[in-house]
């Protein structure tokens, strides 16, 4: 009897030893991701009080390297950095991509943007974005990476299949602070372990498109919200206005969409954003 009681008591004992190493690694590993995150924060603190492009440039390295980095733990990805307000972190709805983006304002006040995607599963589960140097936004064309126009993007959606995934972004950019705003539903998806953006998916009353670009008024706010209840994109509908240095388009109180059918997303305006 005692030789059992000895034998229970030291398989116990080294459980609890383990358990005990477990939840100490575990710390341990939050420890080193809460100190990336210190350092990243304190770079992007640099970053934003910076002025001169030379020394903007080589902070910015500084951050992407270090991210890049911090983004190969296996714990980052559910990681919530909330420290990092100038870094915009998003999930898509299934759980299974993270997309982080980031934006410099040089001395012109132009902007770059930065970003990486990151994904649960594949070869490549880190993918970098860098803004390319003439980006061109084509609404009937699919880019690659390198092609990237940059944006900072607040919404993803799997819109395809378990087998053939695919995903709606929705996302922000600007060229520089006086230029118009632009918002755009885009679409991500993978051929193999590379990067595609766009679709030809979009039908509008000028055709299919691969992707969605509103254009507005530096100064006006435009809403492009994800209506997951009725599976459709709900967006105000701009009207042409006269400013002192030309024309630009502003909202009014009427709201359009893209509504969800079969593989495609079908163009309806004038929709009721609430109650229809």
């Amino acid at each position: 009897m005692r030789q059992i009681f000895l034998v229970l008591f030291l398989c116990g004992s080294q459980f609890m030893l383990l358990a005990q190493e477990e939840i100490l690694t575990g710390r341990e590993q939050v420890s080193s991701m809460e100190k990336k995150e210190q350092i990243l924060k304190s770079l992007f603190w640099e970053l934003q009080e910076e002025e001169d492009d030379f020394a903007k440039a080589e902070i910015n390295q500084e951050i992407f390297e270090n991210l890049r980095e911090t983004l190969t733990d296996e714990l980052s990805f559910e990681y919530p950095f909330d420290s990092l307000r100038n870094l915009g972190k998003v999930y898509s709805d299934d759980y299974t991509l993270r997309v982080y983006t980031w934006n410099v304002q040089r001395a012109d006040s132009s902007f770059l943007f930065y970003g990486f995607i990151q994904r649960l599963t594949g070869e490549k589960m880190l993918i970098p974005l860098i803004q390319a140097e003439k980006a061109v936004i084509n609404h009937n064309q699919e880019l690659n990476v390198k092609q990237w126009y940059g944006a900072l993007y607040y919404k993803i959606v799997q819109i395809g299949t378990k087998k053939s995934p695919r995903y709606l972004l929705l996302g922000w950019r600007k060229d520089d602070i006086f230029a118009v705003n632009q918002k755009m539903a885009d679409v991500l998806r993978f051929d193999k372990e590379d990067v595609i953006f766009g679709d030809n998916i979009f039908s509008t009353p000028k055709g299919m498109q691969w992707r969605i670009m509103f254009n507005y008024c530096a100064d006006v706010q435009m809403s492009l919200l994800y209506d997951k209840t009725k599976k459709r994109i709900v967006f105000d509908h701009l009207i042409a206005i006269e400013r002192e240095n030309g024309n630009c388009f502003a909202t009014d109180d009427a709201y359009d969409s893209f509504v969800k059918k079969g593989n495609k997303w079908l163009y309806k305006s004038n929709v009721d954003a609430k109650n229809e």
